[in-house]
């Protein structure tokens, strides 16, 4: 997320407009005209455009930061805390107005008052303190091996070595950063708690049901995975350890093993080759990235890819870290899945255009599932043969059965960082370094050795996006759902125009249908685990 010159031109947004002249002032022409009270639905009017200013001015903030263009000098906790203000005082009279207007239709009503409960949980002065020093050294650290400065790009390079100590040296890296961190993320988790506690609330359960998830159906479904998956887990993992020559899974090891699955050499998938795979990609359905402009920057920061969405739909900018192989292909295509989402949007309504700054207005996990759908068009045969002509019909089969299997590994690592924030956010006074190890060894099935260095503090989504990575579970499974019904549909060969154009209706209304009501409209069906689960155990 690139952002240049931007924090420059921030300014303050009025709050009111001017009343009426009165009789007699200057320029008043004839008597005074008894003024017309504002509506309900003309103030609702004015709140909306006031939202959409303040989330495009929320947008540039978050640019500026990402991107590393941030002007030197700024105080950002000081801005965070005003934009903060602003928002609430928006966001509550939105409510209020909404509630109050004859004709507000009743989605809008509900996403106004989810709003207001969600920065109530996230907009908390102290939290957003925090969770800004938080990100701050998180983004800021500079890690280093063997007293050499290493950029993320390079630390996860090492994560793939065959060489051990260099595995262990990139997990060591982590656990300095996790080592300044923690104090800081602590104090978080506890602030969180607190404020939700006041609520009458737990936090993790509260802000959930704000991303579009009931406790009860995440629970549903992630048993519904861990059940049905455990035994293709299991098989998966004795064969990794024996292709690696490991008689051990320690969590420094993820990435060796993945690779040792059968992926294809990282070169086999070069970094400038991976621009014009998406924009074939994207240009398969009918998308030219360029219709509107879509900007694309790669630099070395805290998340593997962000897009920002400064003025819907024709101001949308994707940041990606660079990584070796595969990956950063599908990072990107993912990143350019949620630019589609946005550029694709014909939305009037500010508060229907998916803006992500204030939890209660979007559903994460659908938000990323159209990311996934684009961004795991590579795990399809016929994409890659199309696509990646390079990869002959051998290695094509290997690279494909491989990153099925690695996404089971994958998959137990994400139970466990669930499982993880969900207890530390209700006792974050334990020992959450005993937790985080407990955690990788009962449902990642890691072996970790007593002294395994904490890097829990290390993670981006605990500062910024708290109670979201189960959002990328419900995005591998609504993206398998919708591919295979695209597929079923249109034939194997489904990246075409009408793709295109089934993808562009889903998107088109933004926030104003949900989730499911999207999914059954395209595929027939609300939410499944069905279809990846069959991809998993296959």
């Amino acid at each position: 997320m690139e952002r240049r010159r931007v924090l420059a031109a921030l300014t303050t947004l009025p709050m009111a407009a001017c009343g009426p002249r009165s009789p007699g002032a200057p320029g008043a022409a004839g008597p005074a005209t008894p003024a017309t009270p504002a509506t309900p639905h003309d103030e609702l009017s004015r709140a909306r455009d006031e939202y959409e200013a303040l989330m495009r001015e929320h947008g540039h903030h978050e640019w500026a930061r990402y991107a590393g263009e941030a002007k030197e000098g700024t105080d950002e906790a000081a801005f965070s805390r005003g934009l903060r203000a602003r928002e609430h005082e928006v966001v509550e009279r939105a409510a209020r107005l909404a509630a109050e207007a004859a004709h507000a239709e009743p989605r809008e009503r509900a996403l106004w008052q989810g709003a207001a409960r969600g920065l109530a949980l996230l907009g908390d002065a102290k939290s957003v303190e925090l969770a800004d020093a938080l990100e701050k050294v998180i983004n800021d650290f500079a890690f280093e091996v063997d007293k050499k400065r290493v950029t993320r790009g390079e630390l996860r390079a090492m994560a793939r070595s065959e060489d051990a100590a260099l595995r262990r040296a990139q997990r060591q890296a982590y656990a300095a950063l996790h080592r300044e961190a923690a104090p800081i993320a602590r104090e978080l988790l506890k602030r969180r708690r607190d404020v939700a506690k006041a609520g009458g609330q737990g936090y993790y359960d509260a802000l959930l049901g704000l991303r579009g998830l009931s406790a009860a159906q995440l629970s549903s479904m992630l048993g519904a995975l861990d059940q049905r998956t455990r035994a293709a887990f299991a098989e998966t993992r004795k064969e990794a350890l024996a292709r690696a020559g490991l008689t051990s899974f320690a969590p420094w090891d993820a990435e060796l093993v993945a690779k040792k699955l059968g992926d294809l050499p990282d070169d086999r998938f070069p970094a400038d080759r991976a621009l014009p795979v998406a924009r074939a990609i994207y240009g398969a359905i009918g998308v030219d990235l360029d219709r509107p402009k879509v900007r694309i920057d790669v630099r070395d920061f805290a998340f593997g890819g962000q897009t920002i969405s400064l003025r819907v739909p024709d101001d949308v900018r994707a940041v990606v870290t660079p990584t070796p192989g595969a990956r950063f292909y599908g990072t990107l295509l993912h990143e350019l899945g949620h630019a589609f989402a946005s550029t694709r949007c014909r939305e009037d309504n500010p508060v229907y255009k998916t803006y992500e700054w204030i939890p209660g207005l979007t559903e994460p996990g659908y938000e990323e599932g159209v990311a996934e759908i684009f961004g795991r068009v590579i795990d399809e045969a016929d994409a890659l043969a199309r696509f990646v002509p390079e990869i002959d019909a051998k290695d094509r089969t290997a690279f494909l059965s491989a990153r099925a299997r690695s996404e089971r590994m994958s998959l137990r690592h994400r139970l466990a960082a669930i499982a993880f924030e969900r207890a530390a956010l209700e006792s974050p006074d334990g020992d959450l370094d005993g937790l985080a190890r407990k955690l990788d060894r009962e449902i990642a099935g890691f072996d970790v050795p007593d002294d395994a260095p904490a890097i829990w503090a290390t993670s981006p989504f605990l500062a910024t996006y708290p109670v979201y990575v189960q959002s990328y579970v419900v995005a591998a499974v609504m993206s398998a759902q919708v591919r295979g019904s695209l597929r079923a549909r249109l034939g194997g060969s489904w990246l075409r125009p009408e793709a295109g154009e089934l993808l562009g209706r889903m998107v088109a209304d933004g926030a104003r249908t949900t989730m499911d009501e999207k999914l059954v409209r395209l595929t027939g069906a609300g939410l499944s685990v069905d279809a990846y689960v069959a991809w998993l155990t296959t």
